[in-house]
């Protein structure tokens, strides 16, 4: 928490740049998730790489079990040599930044900045970022050309440009809510509603299965 904005961007840019392995990749991006307002010109980087974001947002929906997951299996365990770690790894599921992915930290810099970030270098970052997601747009195949990861691509881009966006803050019981209204094409909202109701067609009957396994 205290290492200099310029010192920590300079480490995870070395290893991202000898990097060979996706775990060292994976440990600067839960950094820069973690200290985002300290390592923009670091998130720069992965940003421009849209395999990062999927790559992220399947980690995050699979950290929101990995706390039960891991309690399981420790009460299961009957080796005590190992309990220290497994409570750190235990514990290590609550830190917030878990919770956020790649997608959530583009939209942070759109919205928000900190007391230690001026005005100017907000614009800036904010100037950045859309050469970014233009950059990702221009790659973009035509429709005719397109596959599920493409279209999958193009819903994470409607969701982090701020540009395409009617956002609009509400009241709720702890302070305001922001709901961000993105402007999703006709076409990707079939191709959302249809890969959901695929999604939950494993579980349409699992509440009977398991009644019935219980008999």
């Amino acid at each position: 928490k205290s290492t200099k904005s310029e010192v920590l961007e300079y480490y995870l840019n070395y290893i991202l740049e000898r990097a060979e392995s996706s775990a060292l990749v994976a440990v600067v991006a839960s950094i820069v998730c973690a200290f985002h307002e300290k390592t923009f010109n670091v998130s720069k980087t992965l940003f421009r790489t849209r395999e990062f974001f999927f790559y992220d947002s399947s980690r995050m929906i699979l950290d929101q079990t990995h706390k039960t997951q891991l309690t399981s299996l420790k009460n299961f365990s009957i080796n005590r040599m190992n309990e220290l770690h497994e409570n750190e790894r235990i514990s290590a599921c609550d830190k917030k930044h878990r919770q956020h992915s790649l997608e959530d930290i583009v939209l942070q810099y759109q919205f928000f900045r900190t007391e230690d970030v001026s005005e100017k270098e907000s614009e800036k970052r904010l100037q950045e970022i859309w050469e970014i997601l233009d950059y990702h747009y221009k790659n973009l195949p035509a429709k005719e050309h397109e596959n599920h990861q493409h279209k999958t691509w193009r819903l994470f881009l409607a969701r982090m440009d701020k540009r395409k966006m009617a956002p609009e803050a509400k009241k709720v019981e702890n302070g305001i809510a922001i709901e961000l209204n993105p402007e999703i094409a006709p076409d990707l909202k079939e191709y959302s509603e249809t890969s959901q109701r695929e999604a939950n067609k494993p579980f349409a009957h699992l509440a009977l299965n398991t009644w019935a396994d219980s008999r």
